[in-house]
Formats: C-alpha cells, structure tokens, sequence
C-alpha cells in the first residue's frame, strides 16, 4: 500500500494516516534508472547457475535486485529501447477483476476481506471499526461496506443474468451467475473484460455507498479509455497521472490484502500504452481470436499447415480487394447514398426535380447517369418490411423481433452534424426495416426508430461523468421517426437502478474489423487534401475524458456496517493474541537499503502511536 508516494510532494493525502496504512508518506518515487546506470549496477554481478539442485546465492546490498545478467543485454539494441517488456492488459484486467468480483460478492478463496486481513488492519492500528471481536471464545467479524450480502447479491446476480448484449460481444457472464447459491464462477478474460468496463459502474449502484463506488466506476473508466481503439497522447498523460489517485483511493477503501503485484502493474499500463502503441496491438486477444479462426481453416488433418497458409492467404487476398472495391458493399467497404446535396432540384422538391431531368434526358442524354435517373422516376409504391438486416458490419434487429432473444441490437445512436453547431447525440431503438426500391434494382434502406427525449435535461436525459442516462418512458420526434441505415449506429442499454423509473444507461458499440475507407481518390497536385486521405478510425478516446481529482470522494472513516450484525467464524484464539507488526513494511514499493529502511520504520512506528493518541484524545 505504498502508491502514495507516486503523488506530488505537496499532495494533502500524503499527510493522511488513519484512512491509509497508518504511517504519513515522505518518499519520493522510485528512480527510473538510464542504460548507463543500468550497465553499472550490472558490471559487477557473478555469473550464475541457474538450475535444479544448485544452491542459491545471497544478493549483496550493491547488486540492488538483479540475480544475473541476462543475455538479452548482448543484443546491440537492447540498452536503447525504453521498455524491455510487454504487460498483458487483458491478464491484468482479469486478475484485478477478479479481487473486486471475490470481495465484493464474498466468493470464496478469492475474497480479500477474510480474518487473515482482519489481523492485519488490527496490527496496523487502522479501521478499528473491522477489527475482530473476540468474546470469550466466540470470535466475530464485522461487516465491511464493500462487500454485498442477503438480498444485495441475489439482487446483483438477477441483474447480471438480465442484461442483454448485441452480437459480437460473446459474453457468458450470465451463464457464470448462479442465482440460487449467489456464485459466479468461470468467467474467462473476455467476461472479465466486459464487466470491467461496461457493468461495473451500473451493477454497483444501488448497493455501495458513494466513495466506494466513485472509486470502482473511475477504474472502470480507466481501463475502457486505455483499451480504447485510438488512443490519444494528452489522455494517455492524464491516465498515468489518475491511475495514482484511484489506487490510493483503493487503498482508502480495500484491506491491505486487496494489494497484489497485479494490483500495482495497473500503474505502468499508461506508459507502456505511451511507449509501444496502444493496447489492442500488444494484448492477447487478436492472436487468440486468430488461432481459434486458423483451426476452422484445417480442412485436411493430414496436412495442417498447409491449410491454414492456403485459406490465410485467399481471406487476405478478399479483404484487400473489398477495401478498394467503390462499387460493391462488403463488409469492410459499406456503401454510402450517392446523392449530390448541391443540386437546387433536390431540394425544390421531387415534381421539380423530375421534371429537370426529362427534359435534360432529351437534351443530352450523357449527362444523366442510371442512378440519377431513377431517383428522378420516383420510387416503388410498395416496400418491404424486415425483422433484421446487416449493415456496416453490424447486425441489428428490431424491438419486437429480440424480445424473445438473449441478445440486444435494437438500440440506435444517430450523430446530428451541421455546420456551425455542436454534434448532437441522438438514442432511441429499432422498431422496423423499411426497403425503398426504385428503378433498375436501386434500393435505399431506412430505420424506422423510437427515438427518446433529449431536451429535457432532467426528466429525458442525464448526462454524468462517466455514462449518460435514458428515460425511455419519455419519446419524441415521431413525426420524423426514419433515418437512413448507413447514418446509424448502435448502442445498447443497461438498467440504471439508481434512479427511479424507465432509465437506462447507454453503452456504445463499435464493430471489430471494420474500417472507413475514403471515396474520393488521393489527387497529387492538390496538396491541401493530403491530410484527408488517410482511412478514418473511430476515435473513441474520450474527448470529454475529465481529470481525477482528491476532492472528488468524500473521506470517511466508518468502513462497516452498523445495520448488520458481525458474522461468527472459527479462528484460533491463541493466534489472535500474537503481534505480528514487524511484519508490516511500510509500502511494497521500497527501493530503500536496509538501513535506511530500518531506521526509518522506527520513526514510523513513533508516528503511528503518536497518532492513535491523538485520535483517543479527539474521541
């Protein structure tokens, strides 16, 4: 629990005693060693034997914690590069998740809030309030505020089993819920990632109080912003410096057995995020996504390799091609309506328009093209109508057509943008598919939606830090209900307990593997369109992504329960009578020597006496 020290010198928490570990911090941060002091303090290390049956060695205090010198340090490049190691986010991400999930639902063998670390916030002297209550021979554990009992966890279990996620998410977390015995087992990296970022902050409200959910929802942020598709340079800047501020409040809130290394690798995602690129080039899910597809491509066991490289090579090949094909709609190149917006007939009106077009058809024919001619004919008085269709790589369904579905693509997000204004959000859901057909087999598809009020700021919409909330009891525009298939994309909504009535919280989607490839083609003499060029990625960073500050979570002292009654367990009184403080350093992150730390852990233990005085004194 020593993330402290990574805050400003000047930070008001470092003074705080009682709501940390019980010591004040005056260490600085650990020294991020250059290559030169690196070859120093490796110049002297022995060759070593590594290897069963062969003795370990003592570390000298000059060795600082090398073991040996790798024989990476031989590679002409390796002193250079900033970073000599990749952390797996996606393995980070799962083990964090699942020290929140265990403590939070009381799993066991993966809860964090047990007797042991009971023991440990009585030895630090901090949280007396969690103490273990020994009386006689019955020893009792306090309830904790992080942790959700009785009807809180059949009512969070029946939450997760009732969200509905669109196509493509493949999450089972609702198979991993167990209702009855209020478990959840077996969820995998990508359950684990799902939840972190998309049900965290909706699952919690209700039940936790508002530090404690301030601070999970902000680590939910977190990891959705750094595991963002695009990732910007000044928001990667800003999470290196939150990451610090939502550990400490971690640390403010969770036992000291919550703090694993796993806990503190959160800390350098950031700068690795920084230095290498963004995450989703370096974690493990595209490569396990990628085995899985070559499996399907073994088509003769005999030779497996060979399949694969052939069916490699053919899907690339089809990929490539589509991108560039202007013509055909596939997958990774949606078409885009072919209407000219300058055209004064369009917009005097269809009579008008049609009009032109006969007589500029008599007049010269080469300037009318097919599909300016049959929007000028009008369109097919009869229609069709659709349940579902794919559009831009993603599947939607209608409302009516996914009742019966454990999966949601109904929810439709429509970006206004005109010129001169700020970019409105529109939400709503999908209630029919509608094909218009005009002559020569031109179609054009429209989405029929529900669209939901966002004019009224209090009764419609509510926007938030860090999600926006729907009321979908409340609809408007149903004059203007249709939208065209290609302007729209998709959303879907999770139940927001916290406020009463139909409001739901809006999560939005983008589809894996699709890509926006420009119309017009790269013109060489005009050098002002070069920057407009390059394919468009969806820039999902958040530009309204806010800083996290230490004013933003109320410090409270009480970390149990009064409204519930201490749990009985069976522990062994004899070893509640032991004092294990010399156990306890100051921090795991200690880069001190050996003397210093010890003469330094003297003066820390004075300060922590000295503070429980005054803490007697003020009660």
């Amino acid at each position: 629990m020593g993330h402290r020290r990574f805050l400003p010198p000047d930070h008001i928490w470092r003074k705080k005693k009682t709501i940390f570990n019980g010591y004040a911090e005056h260490r600085d941060p650990p020294t991020v060693y250059s290559r030169e002091d690196i070859l120093i303090q490796l110049q002297d290390i022995p060759n070593a034997n590594f290897g069963k049956g062969i003795k370990k060695r003592k570390c000298t205090i000059d060795e600082f914690n090398w073991t040996k010198k790798s024989i990476f340090f031989q590679l002409p490049y390796w002193l250079t590069i900033k970073i000599r190691h990749n952390l797996d986010v996606m393995h980070i991400e799962k083990k964090i998740c699942d020290n929140i999930l265990g403590t939070l639902m009381n799993i066991s063998r993966k809860i964090k809030d047990h007797p042991n670390a009971r023991r440990d916030l009585s030895n630090l002297n901090i949280r007396k309030e969690l103490h273990l209550i020994q009386d006689d021979t019955r020893i009792s554990m306090p309830h904790a505020c992080y942790t959700l009992y009785g009807v809180e966890r059949t009512g969070f279990c029946n939450w997760l089993r009732g969200v509905k996620f669109p196509d493509g998410f493949a999450s089972n977390i609702d198979r991993c819920v167990s209702v009855p015995d209020c478990k959840i087992s077996g969820m995998k990296s990508h359950d684990c990632h799902i939840f972190m970022q998309r049900l965290l902050p909706a699952a919690i409200f209700g039940y936790l109080r508002q530090d404690v959910r301030l601070a999970l929802t902000e680590l939910s942020t977190f990891f959705k912003e750094l595991c963002a598709r695009t990732c910007k340079v000044d928001v990667l800047e800003r999470l290196q410096a939150n990451i610090v501020v939502i550990l400490c409040k971690f640390e403010m809130v969770f036992p000291p057995t919550f703090f694993d290394v796993i806990v503190h690798l959160a800390y350098h995602l950031p700068r690795e995020a920084l230095l290498p690129g963004p995450v989703q080039y370096r974690w493990m899910y595209p490569f396990k996504r990628y085995l899985g597809k070559f499996k399907r491509y073994v088509k003769n066991k005999a030779c497996p390799e060979g399949s694969i490289a052939k069916a490699y090579i053919h899907v690339e090949c089809l990929n490539f091609c589509s991108m560039y094909l202007h013509d055909v709609e596939t997958r990774f190149n949606p078409l885009e309506p072919n209407v000219d917006e300058e055209d004064e007939g369009v917009r005097e009106g269809l009579c008008i328009f049609s009009q032109k077009i006969q007589s500029l058809l008599a007049d010269n024919p080469r300037e009318v093209s097919e599909d300016l001619y049959a929007l000028a004919c009008g369109l097919d008085p009869w229609c069709a109508s659709y349940s579902g269709c794919i559009t831009n790589g993603i599947r939607f369904h209608t409302k009516n057509h996914e009742e019966h579905r454990r999966t949601q693509n109904s929810g439709v997000m429509v970006i206004s943008e005109q010129p001169g204004s700020e970019k409105l959000e529109f939400f709503g859901r999908l209630t029919d598919i509608l094909e218009i057909r005009y002559m020569g087999w031109h179609h054009v598809y429209l989405f029929k939606c529900e669209w939901f009020d966002i004019s009224d700021s209090k009764q419609g919409i509510r926007v938030e830090k860090h999600f926006i909330s729907m009321n979908m009891s409340r609809t408007a525009y149903k004059d203007d209900p249709f939208v065209l298939a290609c302007q729209a994309s998709q959303v879907f909504y999770l139940k927001n307990r916290s406020i009463r009535g139909d409001w739901y919280i809006v999560q939005k989607v983008k589809g894996r593997n699709v890509y926006d490839v420009p119309r017009k083609p790269l013109i060489e003499d005009d050098a002002s369109d070069s920057s407009n060029v390059d394919a468009y990625q969806e820039d999902n960073s958040g530009d309204a992504y806010v800083n996290i500050h230490a004013n933003d979570i109320p410090l409270q002292t009480n970390m149990h329960r009064p409204n519930v009654e201490p749990e009985q367990i069976e522990v062994d009184t004899s070893v509640m009578q032991r004092s294990n403080c010399n156990q306890f350093e100051r921090g795991f992150i200690n880069d001190d020597t050996n003397e210093d730390s010890s003469s330094h852990s003297t003066e820390v233990e004075g300060s922590i006496e000295e503070d429980s005085l005054s803490d007697d004194e003020m009660n």
